[in-house]
């Protein structure tokens, strides 16, 4: 566990230190995907000739990235989040305000991952045309509904955050304040808050011609665009979210190994502490965040630093389209993987689901119904058939 808390808060420093990506959609470069054909000098150096561009690998494992990587990252991604939330909202589960965050959150990573995966990724690799170029108000709108769910899924992390470690902090206070009322105030405002400062990108992107083609990109013309918007998505999307969950984080860390050692001297207490399953579940969830988004933050970083301008055709062109394919896999399958890390780390989620699945199908097994039925009805069963027996 000390291990485990060691590399939570690393990966959280690197989260703070790195730059807030202008997301990997986004900072990949479109000019690389132009059409034009090389043109060079012929044998007997006066005619021209076209020549299609040299066939990298590094180019054969964008296009597997770009079109299978995102494709697996919507087969999952889709109906996994479409589950979390059935799950999550049967009776049993959604009586707690944690149970209604993570509602939303299953809602915004579904969002994310229809608007970004089928909306561009996979039409631009199957057709060869970047769809954002196609409308100036479908690259507007494909931009502002993609920061719009990052920033409010990040704030809802927060919330939940702030929730749980005003719940340990003040356990009895807590009482008036952690209630489904206040946590959809919390959500509303929230989503209200981020759909309007979202709004910039309505003006932050455009289309410009590059090389002969349309591109959806930044607004370099604007100063805002250019000069203020990055840092102030920073702020407001990664680091003041980011900072409650890091701080959130640490409390209830460090008020879990001083519970466990309450219970290590106190060896009559055979009781398993309920906190420590929440914060082995919260850094499990947090650590599974950093680990696939901070690589397009470090690539960002190194890009933005480094701006070397090179032949799109080139090798190093290739290079940085895998990059960007690889980093971008690991960003989506963030928003996709959370059904398989709730049913790795969450055993009442995962016994739900089996309910869930007991109930939906007619033909389960004897087995499977007892297995998922609830301790409570085994053992009152249990004791009746003891007392007829009597």
């Amino acid at each position: 566990m000390h291990s485990l808390t060691f590399a939570f808060f690393l990966a959280s420093g690197i989260f703070f230190v790195s730059e807030a990506s202008d997301d990997v959609t986004s900072a990949y470069n479109e000019t690389t995907e132009s059409d034009i054909p090389l043109v060079v000098k012929g044998p007997s150096g006066g005619g021209k000739k076209n020549m299609q561009p040299p066939d990298f690998i590094d180019t054969r494992i964008s296009k597997f990235f770009w079109l299978y990587g995102q494709g697996f990252n919507f087969v999952i991604g889709l109906p996994g989040n479409t589950l979390c939330l059935m799950v999550l909202r049967r009776k049993k589960m959604s009586q707690s305000t944690s149970s209604l965050y993570l509602q939303i959150l299953s809602i915004t990573d579904l969002a994310r991952v229809i608007v970004g995966v089928p909306g561009r990724h996979m039409v631009r690799e199957l057709t060869g045309e970047d769809p954002l170029s196609i409308s100036w108000w479908y690259c507007v709108w494909w931009y502002y509904l993609l920061k719009m769910t990052t920033s409010y899924n990040h704030w809802i992390m927060a919330g939940v955050s702030i929730e749980r470690c005003i719940a340990v902090l003040f356990p009895l206070k807590s009482m008036r304040f952690i209630n489904m009322k206040n946590a959809k105030r919390y959500l509303v405002v929230s989503f209200i808050g981020c759909a309007v400062y979202t709004l910039h990108f309505f003006k932050s992107y455009t289309l410009v011609e590059r090389l002969g083609k349309t591109a959806c990109t930044v607004n370099d013309e604007d100063f805002f665009s250019r000069e203020v918007r990055v840092w102030l998505d920073y702020v407001m999307i990664q680091m003041l979210p980011g900072l409650f969950i890091f701080i959130c984080n640490g409390i209830l860390v460090h008020t879990l190994f001083r519970r466990r050692s309450g219970v290590a001297k106190d060896s009559s207490r055979a009781t398993k502490d309920p906190l420590q399953a929440i914060v082995r579940m919260l850094v499990v969830v947090s650590l599974m965040y950093l680990i696939l988004t901070t690589p397009s933050n470090i690539n960002y970083v190194l890009n933005s630093a480094f701006q070397v301008v090179y032949d799109p055709r080139s090798h190093q062109a290739a290079k940085e389209k895998m990059t960007w394919s690889i980093v971008s896999f690991c960003v989506f399958f963030n928003h996709s993987c959370n059904f398989l890390l709730y049913i790795a780390i969450g055993t009442e989620f995962r016994l739900e689901l089996m309910r869930m699945v007991s109930e939906m199908c007619c033909c389960c097994s004897k087995k499977l119904r007892n297995l998922v039925r609830p301790p409570s009805t085994v053992i009152t069963k249990t004791a009746s058939l003891s007392m007829s027996h009597t």
